[in-house]
């Protein structure tokens, strides 16, 4: 369970790194099972996430969690 706390507070602080406003409201987007790292793309305009999992699967946000994991 505390992998899961840690990624969404990693989401929520990236979330709030974007934006601009002081008035913020953080909110959990997804859980997961054991995630160890989750980056984000290198390319410009490419606003997902890549979440590693402890047992060697990539999934992928990109405004919701994809069913079918990038790299399994």
């Amino acid at each position: 369970m505390p992998a899961r706390l840690f990624l969404v507070t990693l989401v929520a602080f990236f979330a709030v790194l974007r934006s601009a406003r002081a008035n913020v409201i953080l909110e959990p987007l997804l859980t997961t099972n054991n995630p160890i790292y989750v980056t984000g793309s290198r390319v410009a305009g490419d606003t997902r996430l890549f979440i590693i999992e402890k047992g060697g699967r990539i999934r992928i946000y990109d405004g919701g969690l994809r069913t079918t994991p990038l790299l399994d």
